[in-house]
């Protein structure tokens, strides 16, 4: 029997080495440059399988919007090709709500956002706004969104890679990926604002003041609910001062929790 596993142990060995696939080192090298997260942004799914790819296919190189720019570029340097900068976005929320917004009735289902929304679009009054079941925390392949005592989620900017998975989860809509600096909106209500005074403390009233305060122009009114034209929005944050309900946030400030009494 010591001699048949002997053999049996040659021959498994022997076959290993025979039919063994060979890796291309470039593409463990370019494997370990990248997140790991095997969030599928790059439209594979996963690492493995796009480290693969872009050794096949170099013009891939810059598919991938989770590394970071230090990565991009030693895996340009490995692929020989240039790769431009990235333009570094972050996940934002545009919704404040959470304990700052009313209930209409209370929910006793699935604790999902996915399944909440389609029981009249939730149990917020603001049909709206953030329903803080956490189904981006559990979609989030890089720990960088948690939930918070106020009831919406927090986006842990240093974690954040700006893949967008989060923005394909919400069934509201109330991700988007911009850049780092730029002030929000963090409301997405499209009520009008005598209504959202009611129902939200943070919410947008249609007030008018940031549309007033802004020098270059670059917000208006569109269906109830300010908007910003990043394109001439200068960073000068006048519209952070004067909105009255701190609907408008600087992205990455610590900002005061207003709580509905």
């Amino acid at each position: 029997m010591g001699g048949l596993g002997l053999i049996l142990g040659l021959g498994l060995g022997y076959a290993g080495r025979v039919f063994s696939v060979k890796v291309d080192p470039k593409v463990e090298k370019i494997y370990e440059l990248l997140p790991h997260g095997n969030c599928g942004a790059c439209g594979f799914p996963g690492c493995e399988a796009f480290a693969n790819a872009i050794v096949e296919n170099p013009s891939l190189a810059e598919t991938c919007t989770s590394s970071s720019q230090e990565a991009r570029e030693e895996i340009g340097i490995i692929l020989g090709v240039e790769v431009s900068a990235k333009n570094e976005v972050k996940a934002q929320l545009f919704c404040r709500g959470g304990i700052n917004s009313k209930d209409a009735y209370e929910y006793n289902g699935i604790e999902s956002c996915a399944a909440a929304s389609l029981l009249m679009g939730g149990p917020k009054s603001c049909k709206y706004g953030c329903l803080g079941f956490g189904d981006c925390v559990e979609a989030c392949p890089f720990n960088a969104i948690s939930m918070t005592s106020y009831g919406y989620p927090k986006i842990d900017r240093e974690k954040c890679t700006g893949c967008g998975i989060c923005v394909e989860t919400c069934p509201k809509s109330l991700f988007r990926l911009m850049d780092k600096n730029d002030p929000l909106i963090a409301c997405s209500s499209q009520d009008k604002g005598a209504l959202v005074s009611k129902y939200c403390s943070t919410g947008c009233i249609v007030c008018r003041r940031c549309v007033k305060a802004c020098e270059p122009g670059a917000i208006s009114m569109e269906n109830n609910l300010a908007m910003i034209d990043y394109e001439k929005c200068t960073q000068c944050y006048k519209c952070v001062e004067v909105c009255p309900k701190g609907t408008i946030v600087r992205v990455g400030a610590k900002v005061e929790i207003k709580a509905e009494s």
